[in-house]
């Protein structure tokens, strides 16, 4: 067995007091982690025991564990716990266990255990008690295991509300009565054995009883044994896909069907009011036909339609009187189809339980449904108003999960005027679908306590005033009209999700109301904010990215932000691959910094056009205006950016600093003209490109950070920190141009670092030597002797005054030339093991 087996089998006996049979640990098994076994098998432990009294629970668990009733002290700590709805602390029950007790429950889990690696059915281990334990030393076989559990005395102290014994059908004709606590009989049926037959009665007696039979073939009561005095049947596996009359079972109350193995239609006894189906796919859908005497019943649901939906019908051609239906979802979650066959006759429909669950309603027949009531649901509740009628649903609920309304999803429900939709608690959405609200004064749809989500596509004029308490608005269809926000006067509006691609534009936006992208997009988006909220000078606004990507870019296209000063965008999400980014296109005429955080890459497009409504940003044309983009800021990104252009960037008075994150940057500026340029990025690989800056400006100044990084440069060339790593320095486009002298700027190039291993890219492939400029009496007569001695495209390099100069001889003459190339070097740099063997590459050695 593996660990996780083993795991079940003992958390199956804490809680169940049972040994779990193959099916049941295969079952849980199929979650991986330790956490949600047990969560599941908790929430099933309780769905079995939600008939009891607290002080019975409270026995049953002490029971399931030792043996025995819980003592008077551990009865009153205990029944406070129940009592406030929480869990009982089992491990803990367990550890602080006397030596008698814990020799108990020792016993029972080796039992369980063995049981399990024989294969064995499920095990009712109630008798096993102090002084009542079973000896494993001669257990060889389930029949052996079988006997010793049989010998087993009475246990006395097991109340009669949750015990009694196990009795299991031959293949004889059998008429078995049970005890007077709860009974369980056992049958199984096969292409090689029968034990359950018409010829078999039995009895459960008092007590709540249970007749579990393993059939694949249950069709008529012809074939199906006789039962008196038991609550309870469970059906296993049944793949007749026929019509099942179970009516001739008048005392069963609640009918499990459990792995359902065809689309079986069951007939049910006049005192069925409740059947939990368990275990079923979509192919094996159940038609359920509740007697005419029911007219409240109970749907239980436990992993049913989970691969694909699953369409539970009840035929109402003999249930005229069937008003109240119940899903109880519980166990693991469940996607279910309810329908009526014939004709609706439900009016309200209650929601329940602790699991997950998706439900639509799909009958065709006119709905008579009034009230759909969740409000009892402790799971996600995804509800589908589909085929609900308009004029007749007046109230809908739900709970404390994280629940989704959709006003139909193919059909749509306009929601009449008076009508009541409470999300109640969690974080609710609210979805449009083909739905629609009806212009109305008196209908309520109140998002409830959490954050919760309303699609915009629902709002209009005539209906704003209805919703209340949300806090996210959904933009879904495209607003063909702009949105005012303003209407929404009962909702506190905190953010906005882009979530469907479309084109949106929004009226009246406050800058409190951050936008989060939630899909990839082809569609811009505008938000025009209150004249109020960007009157100042200092204006911030937010934009977030989420989402997981799959080798893709996630892009939300563009986004226009007038009279916001400073832009943040975090960038999250989960990737699946290095190449993985998040992108955006931002408009923004009065944009001054933009900061990126987050850890996920992004790609930034500052701007579509450089002219007026389509720039970041707006030059600077005036001193002192403080129009322009001074600051992109991703230093507190631990990913990276990528800018390809900045020609559609507003142009600061004093320039722009550009500070890229700790992942890969890829900065490449175009032909900007801001008037002065500081490039730093962090410890990736990255690149900087600067091939179209060809304007003049005060300076250029890059630090290229840690990492092996490159550096390409344009003619007006700039100051270089490569910082650590093995870089790369492109400099053949920084050329000395047209005045070819130090004062006139002849000096593009100054690299305040070369260090070992990195590179300077050069025009010419020729030689590399040292000059010796000791008769020059300035820099310029330096450079000129270093030129001269060029012959052809050469290269040479010398020292002057604490510094180091390379002269790239492109032109192939002597002398300074507008296409020769000029790097300084801080510091005495000794060149001479350098490498250059007639490439373009100088290698630092």
């Amino acid at each position: 067995m593996t660990k996780n087996e083993k795991y079940i089998v003992d958390m199956y006996v804490r809680y169940f007091g049972r040994a779990a049979d193959a099916a049941t640990i295969a079952t849980y098994a199929e979650d991986k982690k330790t956490s949600v076994i047990l969560k599941n098998i908790i929430a099933d432990a309780d769905a079995e025991k939600a008939e009891l009294s607290t002080s019975d629970f409270v026995n049953n668990a002490f029971q399931n564990l030792f043996g025995r009733n819980a003592t008077t002290k551990e009865m009153n700590k205990y029944s406070k716990v129940v009592e406030k709805g929480k869990n009982l602390p089992i491990n803990s029950i367990v550890k602080s266990a006397a030596k008698a007790d814990k020799a108990v429950y020792n016993n029972k889990k080796a039992v369980a255990l063995k049981n399990a690696e024989l294969g064995g059915a499920e095990l009712d281990l109630s008798k096993i008690s102090k002084g009542n334990l079973i000896d494993l030393k001669t257990v060889t076989t389930l029949a052996d295991l079988q006997a010793k559990v049989d010998a087993l005395a009475d246990n006395s102290g097991i109340p009669s509300s949750f015990d009694g014994k196990t009795l299991v059908l031959t293949e004889g004709v059998d008429s078995i009565t049970g005890t007077t606590k709860d009974d369980l009989f056992i049958a199984e049926n096969t292409a090689t054995k029968t034990t359950a037959s018409a010829a078999d009665t039995l009895d459960g007696g008092k007590g709540v009883d249970t007749f579990k039979l393993y059939d694949a073939n249950v069709t008529t009561a012809a074939t199906l044994p006789t039962l008196k005095n038991i609550e309870n049947v469970v059906l296993y596996d049944n793949a007749a896909g026929a019509p099942v009359d179970l009516t001739k079972w008048d005392t069963v109350e609640t009918l499990f069907l459990v792995r359902e193995a065809g689309a079986n239609t069951y007939t049910l006894g006049e005192k069925v009011t409740t059947v939990n189906v368990e275990d079923t796919a979509a192919a094996n859908s159940p038609t359920l036909e509740f007697n005419d005497a029911v007219a409240a019943a109970t749907i239980g649901v436990n992993k049913v339609g989970t691969a694909a939906t699953t369409t539970v019908t009840v035929d109402s051609a003999a249930t005229a009187t069937l008003k109240t239906l119940t899903i109880n979802a519980s166990g693991k979650a469940s996607d279910i189809n309810l329908t009526q066959a014939t004709t609706d006759t439900i009016e309200t429909l209650n929601i329940t339980g602790k699991a997950d669950l998706t439900l639509a309603y799909t009958s065709v027949a006119a709905s008579k449904i009034v009230t759909i009531d969740g409000s009892k649901a402790e799971g996600k509740l995804d509800l589908d108003l589909d085929n609900t009628t308009a004029a007749t649903l007046k109230t809908v609920k739900t709970g404390t999960g994280d629940d989704t309304v959709t006003l139909g999803s193919a059909v749509g429900l306009a929601v009449a005027s008076g009508t009541t939709i409470d999300l109640g608690a969690g974080n609710d959405k609210l979805v449009a679908g083909a739905g629609s609200v009806v212009a109305s004064t008196t209908t309520v749809i109140d998002g409830g306590a959490g954050i919760d989500s309303l699609d915009s596509a629902l709002v209009t004029v005539g209906n704003a005033g209805v919703f209340a308490n949300f806090e996210t608005l959904s933009l879904t269809t495209t607003t063909a009209t702009p949105l005012d926000l303003d209407l929404l006067t009962k909702s506190t509006i905190t953010s906005i999700a882009k979530d469907n691609d479309a084109a949106h534009t929004l009226l009246n936006v406050k800058k409190s109301q951050s936008l989060t992208i939630n899909t990839s997009v082809a569609n811009a988006t505008t938000l025009t904010f209150k004249a109020s909220e960007v009157a100042g000078t200092a204006d911030a606004y937010t934009i977030n990215f989420d989402k997981e990507t799959t080798g893709a870019t996630f892009d939300a296209n563009i986004v226009t932000i007038d009279g916001i000063e400073t832009v943040t965008v975090n960038s999250l999400g989960k990737t699946s691959a290095a190449t993985d980014t998040n992108k955006i296109t931002l408009k923004d005429a009065d944009a001054k910094s933009l900061v990126i955080t987050g850890d996920k890459n992004i790609e930034l497009v500052l701007g579509t056009a450089t002219t007026a409504g389509n720039t970041f940003g707006t030059n600077s044309a005036a001193a002192g205006d403080g129009k322009g983009v001074a600051t992109i800021d991703a230093s507190a990104s631990t990913a990276g950016i990528k800018i390809t252009t900045l020609v559609n960037t507003g142009n600061a008075e004093n320039g722009l600093t550009i500070k890229g994150g700790a992942g890969v940057d890829s900065i490449t500026t175009g032909a900007t003209t801001a008037k002065a340029l500081t490039i730093e990025t962090g410890a990736g690989i990255d690149t900087i490109n600067l091939t179209s800056a060809t304007t003049a400006t005060d300076k250029i100044i890059v630090n290229a950070g840690a990492g092996d990084d490159t550096v390409t440069l344009g003619a007006t060339g700039g100051t270089f920190t490569l910082g650590a790593g093995k870089d790369t320095i492109i400099v053949s486009s920084a050329t000395v141009g047209a005045t070819a002298t130090v004062a006139g700027g002849a000096i593009k190039t100054t690299i305040t670092d070369i260090e070992k291993g990195d590179k300077i890219t050069f025009g010419a492939t020729g030689t590399f030597t040292k000059t010796d400029v000791s008769t020059a009496t300035d820099l310029d007569s330096a450079l000129g002797i270093a030129s001269g001695v060029a012959s052809g495209t050469n290269i040479t390099w010398f020292q002057y005054a604490g510094s180091t100069y390379i002269v790239d001889n492109n032109d192939a003459a002597a002398g300074l030339h507008a296409t020769d190339v000029i790097v300084k070097l801080n510091g005495l740099v000794d060149l001479s093991n350098s490498s250059f063997g007639g490439t373009a590459d100088l290698t630092i050695a």
